[in-house]
This record gives structure tokens, sequence and C-alpha cells, in this order.
């Protein structure tokens, strides 16, 4: 079943849930890849002046270097996420894994093992309290898919999703 950005999927013994971000607008990625590129063309620059000029490259520029490739690393890492950026829930067994899906990577994998039960929820938007899917109802646009674990552990979603969404997985 697929809808919006919130898919489920179901194998023989596991369910694959997946809930994607919306790709942000043109504007703001164009935005993230010019800062990508100054990211990776200005040490290259920096470092030929030097050398042209026939300057030692010294403690400063390695730092700076760093500085750049670090850089380099969040805004890309921005880029992948607004772009095809996506949380993935795996419940099989007696375990559920959750990460996030850049595209290219992975990333804040972590394994709950559960012995109960797997309760799936949401948390509405501006409220606090967990609600179980078949409690849902559409008094709120949005919300953030969770998972409850032996009524104790909460796995929640930073993505928010339309409660209607929700409402067809009844």
């Amino acid at each position: 079943m697929e809808d919006d950005r919130f898919s489920v999927v179901q194998h023989q013994n596991s369910i694959l849930i997946e809930v994607s971000v919306n790709k942000s607008h043109i504007i703001a990625r164009l935005i993230l890849i010019i800062l990508i590129l100054v990211s990776i063309i200005v040490p290259i620059v920096i470092l030929f002046y030097a050398i042209g000029v026939g300057r030692q490259i010294g403690v400063g520029y390695i730092f700076s270097l760093l500085l750049f490739i670090a850089s380099f690393a969040f805004f890309l890492r921005m880029f992948l996420w607004n772009t095809y950026g996506k949380e993935v829930f795996l419940i099989e067994n007696n375990k559920v894994l959750f990460y996030n899906d850049y595209k290219y990577f992975k990333d804040n994998l972590k394994q709950y093992e559960f012995s109960i039960e797997v309760i799936l929820g949401c948390i509405p938007i501006g409220e606090e309290d967990f609600v179980q899917i078949k409690n849902v109802s559409a008094l709120y646009d949005y919300c953030r898919f969770c998972i409850l674990l032996n009524d104790k552990e909460l796995i929640e979603s930073n993505i928010p999703i339309r409660t209607k969404t929700l409402l067809k997985f009844r």
C-alpha cells in the first residue's frame, strides 16, 4: 500500500514502512548545490595559488581544508536529505530496525527488540500523546508516525505526514 509519502510493504516475515520527506523547493536545493561547489572549489583554488606563488602549505591551510571538507559533507548530506530522504522502519521477527536513508548512504541505524507486541500509531502535531492507528481521527491535519514496543518504548518519526494518509492504513 502506498500513498503520499508514506508506504507500507508486507513481506513474508517482515513489514517495511517508509516515511519520505517532501522535496524542498528548487531554489533551496540550488543554494545547497552552490554551497557544495564552493566547499570543493575554494580550497583547490587556494592550494594552486599558494603553489603558484611559492608559499609553503602550513597548518592554517590544513585546518581550513578540514573545515571546508566538513562543510562539504554537511551540505551534501542536507542536499541528499532534502531531495531523497526517508525514514525506514523494518519490523521482523522480534526486532525493529530504524534508519535514515539518504539514497546513497544510510545513517542513524538503531535496532530495538520487543517480546510482547508492536503497536503502530502516531503523535498529532501539537500534541504529546501517542494514538494508536485504529484510534486516529481526522481532527488533526498532520502527525508523526510512531511505533510503540512492549507498551513502553516509543520509536518516533521526525517527518510529519497527513493524518488522512494514516487513516487508510487502519
